[in-house]
C-alpha cells in the first residue's frame, strides 16, 4: 500500500509494505464509527497484508495519520513498525518536530537505550507513555519544558495567560496513545 505523504528524507519514498501497525488495536481511534481500541484491531485490516477499503478509507483518523517512520528523514529501516514492533507518531509542537513511541507490542523499556543514544546523535525528541500512562522523555531539555508547559496550558488555559478555548481548539487527534 502506497501513502500520499510527502517524504523528507534521502532516496525513494518509504511505503508501509507489509506494516499494518497502526491498524492492528495499538493506537485508539474511531473509523466510521467503529472502535479501534488496544487489543482491537480496526473492523477494516487485514493483519500484514493492508486495508481492505484503502480507497475509501476515511481522511479521519486513516489518511490523517503520519507515520513517522515512513516520512522520517532519521528513523533507520530496522524502525518500521512491524519489524521494530514500535509505532513512531510523526508529530510537532510549536513547529519542532518529534516523534510519540507507542509500544507494538514491544514493551518501551527494551528501547529505551537505542532512543537515548539516537536522540544524541540525531537531535530528535521523543516522549511515550511511561509507568502508569505519565509522559516521559527522550528528549532535548528545552523541548521537555516546551513539552511540559503546553501540557500545563491545556490542563488550565486561563491560569498561564490563554483563553481557554483557544489552546488546542483546532487540533484532532485521530490517534492517541498517550
Amino acid at each position: 500500500m502506497k501513502i500520499d505523504i510527502p517524504f523528507i528524507g534521502k532516496g525513494k519514498p518509504r511505503e508501509c509494505g507489509d506494516c499494518t501497525k497502526c491498524c492492528e488495536g495499538f493506537l485508539r481511534a474511531n473509523i466510521d464509527g467503529r472502535p479501534m481500541t488496544i487489543g482491537q484491531p480496526c473492523h477494516w485490516v487485514e493483519i500484514g497484508v493492508g486495508c481492505t477499503r484503502y480507497e475509501t478509507r476515511p481522511d479521519f483518523p486513516c489518511k490523517n495519520f503520519t507515520c513517522g517512520w515512513l516520512t522520517s528523514k532519521t528513523l533507520p529501516e530496522e524502525m518500521k513498525p512491524n519489524k521494530s514492533g514500535y509505532i513512531f507518531k510523526n508529530e510537532s509542537l510549536h513547529g519542532v518536530e518529534h516523534f510519540s513511541v507507542v509500544e507494538a507490542p514491544n514493551k518501551i523499556e527494551d528501547l529505551l537505550p537505542w532512543l537515548s543514544k539516537f536522540q544524541k546523535e540525531n537531535d530528535v525528541n521523543f516522549i511515550y507513555a511511561g509507568k502508569n500512562k505519565k509522559t516521559e522523555y527522550v528528549a532535548s531539555k528545552k523541548f521537555i519544558e516546551e513539552h511540559k508547559l503546553c501540557l500545563r496550558m491545556h490542563k488550565n488555559p486561563s491560569a498561564h495567560g490563554a483563553p481557554s478555548d483557544s489552546f488546542l481548539s483546532n487540533q484532532k487527534k485521530p490517534y492517541t496513545s498517550l
